[in-house]
């Protein structure tokens, strides 16, 4: 499995997990707008940003906090592989 499949997995699990639970999957496509579609409000935005942060050892900086950057889960992959790639980290097989 690559690094983004890997990231995508993650992602997708934390978002059914903490706002849809009961939903299956195959509900959540990777370009599905969480925000404007009502699945992550403003709380669980920060929620996402602290999983992200722990999770991945990166830090989200302030200028970083646009929609642009968290939208979609296809959005939230290539965020995290960016700071990822520049961090000069890979991912880790961790999925507690």
């Amino acid at each position: 499995m690559t690094d983004a499949a890997l990231i995508k997995r993650k992602i997708k699990q934390f978002i059914l997990s903490n706002f849809m639970q009961g939903e299956q999957e195959q509900n959540l496509q990777d370009d599905d707008l969480l925000f404007e579609g009502g699945i992550i409000n403003s709380s669980g935005a920060m929620m996402l940003v602290e999983f992200i942060e722990s999770h991945y050892s990166i830090q989200v900086l302030d200028d970083e906090l646009f929609l642009e950057n968290f939208a979609s889960i296809s959005k939230i992959v290539n965020f995290i592989s960016k700071k990822l790639k520049n961090n000069n980290t890979s991912i880790k097989m961790n999925f507690n």
